[in-house]
């Protein structure tokens, strides 16, 4: 096991399918040496899992029924009441609650980004969308 540092370049909180897809563009090009940074992720650390964020298409129920670890309640002091909130507890992070939904960013977003990371994650965007139109599981493009 990597030892503990006191301080890291890089501090990923969660470790689902966003942060995996984050780290990889990170790590990448270092695929035969170690990077030349250190990388800290953050994560609850169990798969929390219960019946209803198994199969996304309980997506709904995961993120609304009572008896889900994946809705946190909190108090309302105007309303005086409980509310729910969704939170996507365990592996696979927010994918849990929301159908695996997936909003590709759009180009003019990217603009700020360095250029590397700019012109890499919009050919990824591109192939992702190409993948997943091809096996009919992508809608509204």
């Amino acid at each position: 096991m990597p030892k503990c540092l006191k301080e890291y370049d890089y501090i990923v909180v969660g470790a689902g399918p966003s942060a995996m897809g984050l780290l990889y563009g990170l790590l990448e090009p270092f695929h035969d040496h170690p990077p030349p940074f250190s990388v800290c992720i953050v994560d609850q650390g169990e798969d929390s899992h219960d019946a209803t964020t198994r199969d996304p298409q309980d997506w709904y129920e995961a993120s609304h029924s009572r008896s889900s670890k994946s809705v946190y309640q909190i108090s309302s002091t105007i309303t005086n009441r409980a509310m729910d909130l969704p939170i996507g507890k365990g592996l696979g992070g927010t994918s849990n609650i929301n159908a695996t939904l997936c909003t590709p960013p759009l180009e003019s977003d990217l603009e700020s980004w360095p250029s590397p990371w700019r012109v890499d994650l919009l050919d990824h965007v591109q192939e992702i969308q190409s993948i997943l139109k091809n096996n009919e599981a992508i809608q509204g493009v």
